[in-house]
């Protein structure tokens, strides 16, 4: 029998399921979609040396970031959330008082600490000239820490709309504004560390900017806010301040940790290339091109899709969760092995299809760097089968995460990051593999961290009415369908090659690929039309299915 409040709460996940999530599945998309357009062209402008100094700063400023952010948004939500939950307005006032002063601060220091350590930074580096970059990324940190809160807080209300829309809006400032620099610096003469400095001003304009959006949407509901504060009568004395401040960073430090270790690995891995290049015989400038060509061409392409895929956790989660409030572990199973379904149903055809067509599919982006893509391009063919692992590591982390065990995941990143600086160390350095060890180390990396995470998954949920969680029997059938999508993309490229220029034969491959793949996977039944429904416009493909026999009602 459920309870009042098991009933509400499952009213409200259909709620959060059925209206924001997909508002922000959809901003999401977009946003990934934006960036990686923003990616290509900075690319072709920057050129190998500009990137190594614009993906130096970001390492730096990623570290920076989780640092002194990550963990802030998620627990503002929260707190907001259970405050407004119970009728509680003061403390939805007090909560968001005390943590904006909190979170500027914050905000403020990590500014600080990039700005004025910037020449420490990229010394340490061995790559002097990014210190420029690091110092126009800086203050991005204040800007992004003030927009977590208020994200945060609309999250906390049910209001997904200024999240979706700042978002957006500052990937495309960034696309524009950075784009528009670079070209202005190069047409002007200026050094690759200035070009890349103008690349990165892009960005820090951009998350101003979406700041000020999220300052405006909190002005403007500010009276309907008061209204329904008024309606509520809350008679309730407010929470202490230092209680509102126990619990942010009771809430926030798990995750912030989770993050922290990917990033500092990131970060140590930075140094660590940098450092096992020039030691198998590289110069300083030669490290600083592959690396390059690593982070700006390659890992480009290779976080696409799992960027993307992840972006369906927003969709499942907030159902998963009502499910393991209200003691519902058959459902909350039968959710966590459709959601394993659908990564794998998406994951496994875009790694190998990034897989066989790496290099025309690089060649058909980067015109401008054909010269140097060939570095890219066996780097990427690696990146693409560590892609899929990514995806499944990723959906794994987040599902640990939902059902209260927030410490495991740190277990396997802590594990992971141990596994992929040690490959890199020894591989990087042998003078036959080069950069080309960094993806091997990546790869070996996420395939520790879903063996791990399968374990945790496995102890954690057991035997569920008798029937052990399924993980990884949703791969077979998508695997398949994925091998057969990608001998016709190869033979695809091959036999259009000779009639059509290269970049048409490209993107009619990619096309061929996707209806290879759609076609073969309802052949061999892999798909059901619960599954389509839990992507975005999933119903209505699945509607059009059924209708034409291609797949079960």
């Amino acid at each position: 029998m459920k309870t009042k409040e098991g009933k509400a709460l499952e009213e409200k996940h259909a709620r959060s399921v059925a209206s924001g999530a997909l508002i922000l599945i959809a901003s999401n998309f977009i946003v990934k979609i934006v960036g990686f357009v923003y990616k290509i062209p900075i690319a072709n402008v920057l050129g190998d040396a500009a990137l190594g100094y614009f993906s130096t700063a970001f390492e730096i400023y990623t570290l920076l970031l989780t640092i002194f952010i990550s963990g802030g948004s998620v627990a503002v939500s929260k707190m907001i959330s259970d405050s407004a939950a119970l009728g509680r307005w003061k403390d939805v006032k007090k909560t968001f008082r005390i943590l904006a002063i909190m979170l500027s601060a914050v905000g403020a220091v990590g500014t600080a600490v990039m700005f004025f350590g910037a020449d420490a930074f990229s010394v340490s580096l061995d790559n002097p000239l990014a210190a420029l970059s690091i110092v126009a990324l800086s203050p991005a940190i204040f800007f992004l820490s003030v927009s977590s809160l208020f994200r945060g807080f609309f999250q906390g209300l049910g209001d997904m709309r200024p999240s979706a829309v700042s978002e957006v809006i500052e990937a495309l400032f960034k696309l524009i504004i950075g784009i528009g620099f670079t070209m202005l610096l190069r047409s002007m003469g200026h050094g690759d560390h200035v070009l890349s400095a103008g690349a990165i001003t892009g960005t820090t304009l951009s998350v101003v900017t979406a700041a000020a959006v999220m300052l405006g949407a909190y002005l403007l509901s500010r009276k309907k806010r008061e209204v329904r504060q008024k309606a509520a009568e809350d008679t309730n004395a407010p929470t202490s301040s230092l209680r509102i401040v126990g619990r942010f960073w009771k809430l926030a430090i798990p995750i912030a940790l989770s993050s922290v270790v990917v990033n500092l690995t990131s970060f140590l891995d930075l140094f660590l290339i940098f450092n096992r290049l020039i030691h198998s015989g590289y110069t300083v400038d030669e490290a600083n091109r592959v690396y390059g060509a690593y982070k700006g061409y390659a890992q480009s392409l290779f976080n696409l899709a799992p960027s993307i895929i992840s972006s369906i956790n927003i969709s499942i989660l907030p159902a998963l969760s009502g499910y393991f409030v209200t003691k519902q572990t058959k459902k909350a199973k039968r959710l966590i092995e459709q959601s394993l379904k659908v990564v794998n149903l998406l994951a496994l055809p875009a790694a190998v299809g990034l897989l066989v067509l790496a290099e025309p599919i690089s060649r058909l982006l980067y015109p401008a760097r054909l010269d140097e893509i060939g570095v890219a391009i066996p780097i990427l063919k690696i990146l693409a089968l560590a892609s899929y692992w990514t995806s499944i590591s990723t959906v794994m982390t987040s599902l640990l995460q939902s059902s209260g065990k927030t410490h495991l995941p740190l277990i396997s990143l802590a594990a992971g990051g141990v596994v992929k600086l040690t490959v890199n160390y020894f591989l990087v350095a042998v003078p036959s593999l080069g950069i080309n060890g960094a993806p091997i180390g990546t790869l070996c990396c996420y395939i520790v961290m879903v063996a791990i995470n399968t374990v945790f998954l496995l102890k954690t949920f057991g035997k569920v009415n008798g029937k052990r969680l399924r993980i990884f029997r949703w791969c077979i059938k998508p695997l398949i369908a994925s091998v057969v999508m990608g001998f016709g993309a190869y033979w695809s490229q091959i036999g259009l090659d000779v009639f059509l220029p290269e970049r048409i034969a490209t993107v009619l491959s990619v096309f061929i690929a996707v209806i290879v793949y759609a076609l073969v996977l309802l052949l061999v039944r892999g798909v059901k039309k619960r599954d389509l429904e839990m992507l975005p416009g999933g119903t209505r493909i699945s509607g059009v299915l059924v209708r034409l026999h291609l797949l079960k009602g």
